[in-house]
């Protein structure tokens, strides 16, 4: 990162024959004392690594010691400490500096770090002084984490003091590292309905927080399925199908995308149909014969184990005789 010298503009005003002439100087500002994160700016994922610099602008003198503190919200990032020195390497400029850090208070968003050297010092416009490693947390799922440096120490090899200058800290923008669409699990219904059957639950699950999409021909691509579920969103997902009559085939072609934008390519496809089966004499015998018995029967008619009511409703509603 290059670090632009910045200039103070001085507006000088003087009287001259009545008149109150003003113009504008231009002062140099050193920049000696600067220290700033590299890079500014860039992007990771949820639960991922990622490293940032400590870079000093000397004014032309030798750095003796520094200490630092990088500041940051740990519910979003955090200090690796398995990397490194605790979690610190020396920068490209201080291999000849002991660098040291502490820690102790990561948990709270604060991370110490320091360096001396009795010889072969640091000295330009741009050093090196240390690389930190770090990570995002699993709640890094948006937006943007700052890291702010706060400087307590940076003197030359004499314990001086250099120039106070400025800070310039870091930003860590979210990006999705989750390539992978979603995987629908399951789908239902997945037989076929008992005649009489008007309505049903059309339902997928998914692998991850998702929202799906349903169309009525294959082949269509989520971006132009006209059909969303109504209930959707997470890894459950739900929607009525109305207007089925006895005998018809109905088909239903579902893809989703998650949160990452992430879409499925592939149709999960779900069919089904609704019986056309009537009932006659017969089967109502049977219905009386094995009355609340429970088990096998041919006249337990919605197969929910007991031979009762429900399916005496269905035997007469698609009565053939």
């Amino acid at each position: 990162m290059v670090k632009t010298k910045m200039a103070v503009i001085k507006i000088i005003s003087f009287m001259a024959g009545g008149l109150l002439l003003s113009f504008f100087a231009a002062t140099a500002f050193a920049a000696e004392g600067d220290v700033w994160v590299s890079p500014a700016t860039q992007n990771a994922g949820s639960n991922q690594d990622f490293s940032v610099e400590i870079h000093a602008d000397t004014g032309g003198k030798n750095i003796g010691a520094f200490n630092f503190y990088l500041d940051f919200d740990p519910s979003l990032v955090t200090v690796d400490t398995t990397q490194g020195t605790d979690g610190l390497d020396k920068g490209a400029d201080t291999s000849n500096y002991t660098i040291m850090a502490n820690p102790d208070d990561i948990a709270n968003g604060h991370y110490r770090l320091g360096g001396i050297s009795a010889s072969g010092f640091a000295n330009g416009t741009d050093v090196s002084l240390a690389t930190i490693h770090m990570k995002t947390t699993t709640g890094f799922t948006s937006g943007s984490a700052s890291l702010t440096i706060r400087v307590n120490e940076l003197s030359d090899e004499l314990g001086q003091a250099l120039s106070t200058g400025s800070t310039t800290g870091g930003t860590v923008s979210f990006v999705s590292n989750d390539t992978t669409p979603p995987t629908i699990l399951s789908g239902q219904p997945n037989s076929e309905q008992l005649p009489g059957t008007t309505m049903v639950t059309l339902s997928v699950i998914t692998d991850e927080n998702s929202t799906c999409k349903y169309s009525l021909t294959p082949n269509v691509s989520y971006d132009s399925m006209n059909h969303t579920f109504a209930t959707t969103g997470e890894t459950e997902h739900q929607q009525s199908i109305v207007g089925l009559t006895n005998g018809g085939s109905y088909d239903y072609y579902v893809r989703c995308a998650d949160d990452a934008g992430n879409q499925d390519t592939a149709d999960y496809h779900i069919s089904f149909s609704v019986s056309n089966k009537t009932f006659g004499a017969s089967d109502f015998n049977q219905l009386v014969s094995d009355w609340l018995k429970t088990g096998n029967s041919t006249a337990d008619v919605n197969s929910d184990g007991v031979v009762n009511t429900r399916d005496l409703g269905i035997m007469m509603s698609n009565w053939g005789e």
